[in-house]
């Protein structure tokens, strides 16, 4: 018969090394789930900064539109890639490509896509390629400043 002591310090070490696994395997499932980047709109969540540029390519291909690398760039100095969810201009510019409402209503009606939606983040990629196509480059900031002509020639 083992005495009691030793039984007892037995069961401390059980305790704790089950205590020790539990904390280890919580921070692995912790390190293995999908990060989740909220978007500025209810209605819409982006996994990951890699998720959006596929978008950005996926559009860039589908409209023929060879500026994929300056897509991302606007989109990262815009609203860091939608990893910063803030509204810019006191609230009035939103979304990865920061459109004020007036801005998105005219491109609606402009290039008759009423079916887009402005708090969607691929119908955001879609509107833009469609707006640099058609020489609207001065709408964006970043643009206006590096560039002093359409950067889409």
């Amino acid at each position: 018969m083992l005495p009691n002591g030793f039984l007892y310090t037995v069961k401390l070490v059980l305790v704790g090394s089950c205590l020790l696994l539990l904390i280890g395997l919580q921070d692995v499932s912790q390190a293995e789930a999908p990060i989740y980047i909220n978007s500025q709109v209810d209605n819409e969540v982006l996994i990951t900064v890699d998720d959006i540029s596929d978008r950005i390519d996926i559009l860039c291909r589908k409209y023929n539109f060879p500026y994929f690398s300056l897509m991302k760039w606007l989109a990262a100095k815009e609203s860091s890639m939608g990893q910063d969810l803030r509204c810019g201009d006191d609230g009035l510019s939103c979304g990865l490509y920061q459109y004020k409402t007036q801005t998105w209503n005219e491109f609606q009606k402009r290039f008759d896509k009423h079916d887009l939606d402005r708090d969607n983040t691929h119908h955001q990629i879609e509107m833009t390629i469609i707006a640099l196509q058609n020489g609207m480059w001065y709408h964006w900031s970043p643009l206006k400043n590096n560039y002093n002509t359409d950067p889409i020639k």
